[in-house]
């Protein structure tokens, strides 16, 4: 039973992403916070008449989503839309923490710390020149020329297509983060560029430019808050709430009046409650509202395979209790195969007569703009970085830098079997390569376009055409071109599915494909044979070798769809002095798509003393945020 007087109680000072963490080696459940319980939790307590007020803390925080920042924004605002308080307090109030504060009423930081607001700005890492040390060369050919994700390797700085697209970028989410901040804070939006632009800020300096509401401590924010709301009694422990009804009802039925006075002064007393306990109250009414369902199927990260994404469509499709279905993205793009299948398994899926809704998260560019442009509707959260309609080719030249490491090569083609050469990382592209790749290119562009203009019902592709050539745009940006069809969040999207099925969002019960698996569960799955069990242990207790060649092999297909975006990485890997197994187990180690911001798999090769060549991931789309 939820007691009486609640005080949702926030705390930031973990992980912020999307969905709730598992737990596993390192991590721990309590170490992160879900954005979507969260904000689940806020709509629930929005209307439940016990809970009075909402109070954070937090402390630059570790969220490397913008957009996550933004739906928070708006679920704190719809909060206290209802007239409750919404508290929130920090040390070091970074720009992140400055953007979420803003949707607050009362924010505070202690009188030690600091208002980190600075201008608005990024910078863009080139490694030509390092690649140049180490005798690497990437070859790259793209289209069109706003296709600029291999620049980082090609070039020492941004070509004017490149600024072009980075400062409209940047002028484009700076203007709606200027633009939330200025109706939150009152202040006039010229004022608050000039301000952003002369930080950071002492807490005396921020009082008085009206940015926070004072510099106190925590204690002395949580007594404001409690004489604010009217209850200031202290409240009972965990045990005594507990049991708080049998104990009321006992002393009532025995008219011990002293004990009853003392019950009441409990029931006007605050009773703090963090979110995630709060959201376990009301899981069950959230997640098991009607009989009709709308399937949320997430594609997250680099998109290099298709399987998980069409099964989960499929499976979504086969469950006649599924209406509509969400598509949730937040990839950076992959490969256009992959890409290609997963569109066309979203084709089927209409066929078969559901509505599609695609909702932009943090990142939705390239791959992950093509698989989502046949849903019937697209939703974007205005920050989202969309759009980057191309596609783009290449392979690292590597010959220089084995032959630095004493290694040379004798090759032997087949007569009229030259051709061959231009798969190899060990040549250039000859000038029929250079032409084959260019005319796949251009077929490849040619149908990225057609199939876009054609999801968004455009008549004029030519004109539609001068807005892709490889551009990137902000959700709101992408909304003014008619790349999307509304700007919002994934409850937006998820009311907009309910609706293109003719149902009261309301009274549909929402379930997520595919399923979250605990780190048990993934190993489980990784692990299994066709027996569905384990090879038994030897007597001295070690694996057998059935289990040692299947956990050989599924590194081994890890390994090669994290590479497989550009030939010649694997290939780079084979002329090392390493035993086969150590080199997979070092490409597990330090290729990873983990990272749903990764960009095309670009990485940066650094040569280390003991393994001559170390590849880590570097390039994403976060170093187009201006902040």
């Amino acid at each position: 039973m939820l007691p009486n007087n609640v005080i949702l109680e926030l705390d930031l000072s973990g992980i912020v992403q999307w969905k709730e963490q598992n737990g596993g080696l390192g991590m721990n459940k309590k170490d992160t916070n879900s954005v979507k319980s969260i904000i689940y939790a806020l709509k629930e307590a929005k209307t439940n008449k016990k809970v009075k007020a909402l109070v954070a803390t937090f402390s630059d925080i570790n969220c490397n989503s913008v957009t996550h920042i933004q739906e928070l924004r708006e679920a704190i605002k719809d909060f206290r839309s209802s007239g409750k308080p919404a508290y929130c307090i920090t040390e070091n109030c970074s720009m992140k923490d400055f953007y979420l504060a803003g949707a607050f009423d009362h924010r505070y930081v202690i009188p030690t710390g600091t208002v980190m607001i600075h201008g608005f700005g990024t910078n863009i890492p080139f490694v030509k020149s390092f690649l140049d040390k180490v005798g690497l060369e990437f070859l790259c050919y793209h289209k069109k020329e706003f296709k600029t994700a291999g620049h980082i390797f090609t070039k020492e700085s941004m070509t004017d297509e490149h600024r072009e697209q980075v400062r409209n970028l940047q002028e484009g989410i700076s203007e709606i983060i200027l633009n939330d901040l200025s109706e939150d804070l009152n202040i006039d939006v010229d004022k608050l560029y000039e301000i952003f632009g002369n930080g950071p800020y002492n807490t005396d300096e921020a009082k008085e430019l009206g940015l926070i509401t004072d510099s106190i401590y925590k204690r002395e924010m949580y007594k404001r808050l409690e004489e604010d709301i009217g209850l200031t009694a202290s409240p009972l422990s965990d045990l005594q709430l507990k049991h708080s009804n049998f104990i009321t009802k006992f002393l009532f039925e025995y008219k011990d009046h002293s004990f009853i006075t003392s019950i009441k002064r409990y029931y006007n007393s605050p009773s703090y409650m963090y979110c995630d306990r709060f959201f376990s109250f009301i899981k069950l009414k959230h997640f098991n509202r009607g009989k009709n369902q709308i399937a949320v199927v997430n594609v997250e990260g680099a998109i290099t395979d298709s399987k998980a994404a069409c099964n989960a469509l499929k499976q979504a499709a086969r469950n006649k209790k599924v209406k509509g279905i969400v598509l949730r993205v937040d990839s950076p793009g992959g490969t256009i195969n992959a890409s290609d299948i997963i569109m066309n398994e979203v084709e089927k899926v209409k066929e078969a007569g559901i509505k599609v809704v695609a909702y932009f998260d943090h990142v939705s560019a390239s791959g992950g703009y093509y698989i989502s442009q046949k849903a019937d509707k697209i939703v974007s959260n205005p920050l989202t970085i969309t759009g980057s309609i191309g596609v783009i080719m290449g392979k690292f030249y590597i010959t220089p830098a084995i032959n630095k490491l004493g290694i040379t090569t004798d090759p032997l083609y087949l007569e009229n079997h030259e051709l061959a050469k231009n798969l190899s990382p060990l040549y250039r592209f000859d000038e029929k390569g250079e032409e084959i790749i260019e005319k796949n290119l251009s077929k490849l562009y040619n149908r990225f376009v057609s199939e876009a203009a054609s999801g968004r019902n455009v008549e004029d592709v030519e004109q539609f055409e001068e807005l892709c050539r490889g551009r990137v745009y902000s959700g709101a940006q992408a909304l003014e071109i008619n790349l999307v069809d509304k700007i919002g969040g994934y409850f937006d999207a998820i009311s907009l599915c309910a609706q293109e099925c003719g149902l009261n969002d309301n009274n549909i019960r929402v379930v997520v494909y595919p399923k979250n698996l605990s780190l048990v569960q993934k190993f489980k799955r990784m692990f299994k044979i066709h027996n569905n069990s384990f090879e038994k242990e030897n007597e001295e207790g070690e694996a057998s070798v059935s289990q040692i060649n299947l956990i050989k092999s599924t590194i081994s297909s890890l390994v090669q769809s994290s590479i497989n975006t550009f030939p010649g990485l694997s290939s780079l890997v084979r002329f090392l002095p390493l035993p086969n197994f150590f080199k997979e187990m070092m490409f597990l180690g330090t290729i990873s798509h983990s990272s749903p911001n990764s960009c095309y798999s670009n990485f940066i090769l650094t040569l280390t003393s003991k393994s001559p060549l170390v590849l880590c991931p570097y390039y994403t789309f976060n170093n187009l945020y201006p902040f």
